[in-house]
């Protein structure tokens, strides 16, 4: 079959999706007008699927390259997590040991204020 082209399954009608489209006579749509590209933007469709829109050709060197560093990536990014985390203890850690030698001395504010 040509590209764009679509025949029914019982009946033998060849249906261009660009000229007659099957979606035009669905009787749910209604009869609206139905509006039927010219044929330099039709070209220019047909150019545009036949050069963009093919299916993938499956790799599979490519694809276990690519699960295997989404791996590496995954594992990486979980060893950063608990690392920080990790590390963000650790200094919580150390600052609750020397919270004595870290505090500011302040003078007593109700002298200033004459708080009684």
């Amino acid at each position: 079959m040509i590209a764009g082209a679509r025949s029914k399954s019982d009946n033998s009608v060849v249906r261009d999706d660009l000229v007659n489209p099957y979606w035009a006579t669905d009787r749910d749509l209604g009869t609206g007008p139905v509006r039927v590209l010219d044929s330099v933007e039709a070209q220019f469709w047909r150019k545009l699927i036949d050069k963009y829109l093919y299916p993938i050709d499956a790799d599979k060197t490519h694809e276990a390259k690519l699960v295997r560093d989404l791996k590496t990536l995954r594992n990486n990014a979980v060893f950063l997590f608990f690392m920080l985390n990790f590390l963000w203890l650790f200094i919580i850690f150390l600052l609750q040991i020397v919270q004595e030698q870290l505090k500011v001395g302040l003078t007593d504010l109700s002298f200033y204020y004459c708080i009684s």
